[in-house]
């Protein structure tokens, strides 16, 4: 196939290769068909980009799961004034929502805490 052919192949519409007399249904009907294909496409492409980023996502949950933790020994309890317990109590939580958010920095600050009867 020389330069020109390819040039005329993917230039076309396809219109051309309706009847002149081809009916305002036809013309419709095929317009429609074209657009059809467009979207299939389209919708096509979209789904296989969303299965790429699952794959990703995978991918970072497996390399994730194998950077395996060292286990956090609890340290010895020691004696607590009444001061310190509002402050361990403090602790406590702080690191129970770290944990819970599989977050080492905590990025919020705990401002009250109150006990629920």
């Amino acid at each position: 196939m020389d330069l020109i052919t390819l040039q005329e192949a993917f230039t076309k519409s396809g219109f051309e290769n309706l009847a002149e007399n081809a009916t305002f249904t036809d013309r419709l009907l095929y317009g429609l068909r074209v657009c059809a294909i467009g979207m299939l496409i389209v919708f096509a492409v979209l789904l296989i980009l969303c299965g790429v980023l699952y794959l990703f996502k995978l991918y970072y949950k497996l390399s994730q799961k194998k950077k395996a933790q060292p286990a956090v020994q609890p340290a010895a309890p020691a004696a607590n004034t009444g001061a310190d317990d509002e402050e361990l109590t403090v602790a406590i939580a702080t690191a129970a929502i770290a944990a819970a958010r599989n977050d080492s920095d905590a990025a919020f600050r705990i401002v009250s805490i109150r006990k629920i009867d």
